[in-house]
């Protein structure tokens, strides 16, 4: 009888099948280095197993006083491991109608971007959990297709290539694996901060739904595959009706 995988282990398959589809032998890692849970993990996952030259980045996006304490933590955790590190502020603008979330995200994206080197492959943390609140948050707003297909494993646009190797892990899978390489990382106190959308759904409605439908957090992944697909389709037929008018 085949043995199945524990949780630290499934995680640990997960990135190495993602990493070794997408990413060349000798094409350089950049790790959006936050010091939560999730991204150490992550951070520790490259350096065990990814054979590729590997840095990391932490954005500080000056939200928090503790920002910068954040910011030498991840110095000294990148040191242990020796992994190149450098930490990088940025200018929130929640102008526009836009929330501070989605605000610091198009933040930390657009200097991301600017400081990838030409090849390098970004990878970042999220995990089933995250892709189930944004597939919510976009069924929210009244997405379509494209909003409902929430994020790829893989993102590849203008040379820009982001790697999610996580994505098809559960959240509970993660933390086994932190708790049993024994890792240190930062608890940011406002994840715990209900006014903000992504928040509430996480405390307040995600434990209700997972309560009563204990698979929904995979459930919800497996429709924004779908959803992609279909989004993918349409995009190809769209492109067949342009090319004959």
């Amino acid at each position: 009888m085949k043995n199945e995988l524990n949780l630290p282990d499934i995680v640990t398959s997960s990135f190495h099948d993602v990493i070794s589809v997408n990413v060349e032998p000798g094409v350089s890692l950049c790790v959006a280095f936050s010091g939560g849970m999730d991204s150490t993990v992550l951070l520790h996952l490259a350096v065990q197993h990814a054979v590729n030259p590997l840095r990391a980045i932490y954005v500080d996006h000056g939200l928090l006083p503790e920002s910068a304490d954040w910011a030498v933590h991840c110095g000294r955790v990148c040191e242990a491991l020796s992994v190149p590190f450098s930490a990088v502020k940025v200018e929130v603008d929640s102008r526009g109608g836009r929330g501070p979330e989605a605000a610091a995200r198009d933040a930390r994206y657009t200097v991301l971007k600017d400081l990838l080197g030409e090849g390098e492959v970004l990878l970042t943390a999220h995990h089933e959990q995250d892709q189930m609140e944004t597939f919510l948050l976009q069924m929210l707003r009244g997405s379509g297709v494209q909003g409902l297909a929430s994020m790829p494993v893989v993102t590849e646009s203008n040379g820009f290539i982001h790697l999610r190797p996580l994505l098809k892990v559960a959240a509970e899978a993660v933390r086994a694996y932190a708790d049993e390489a024994a890792l240190n990382w930062i608890e940011d106190p406002s994840n715990t901060q209900r006014e903000f959308d992504r928040n509430f759904l996480r405390h307040e409605i995600l434990p209700m739904l997972e309560k009563r439908w204990p698979a929904a957090a995979s459930s919800v992944a497996r429709s924004a595959r779908l959803n992609a697909e279909a989004a993918e389709v349409l995009d190809v037929l769209a492109a067949d009706d342009l090319s004959g008018m």
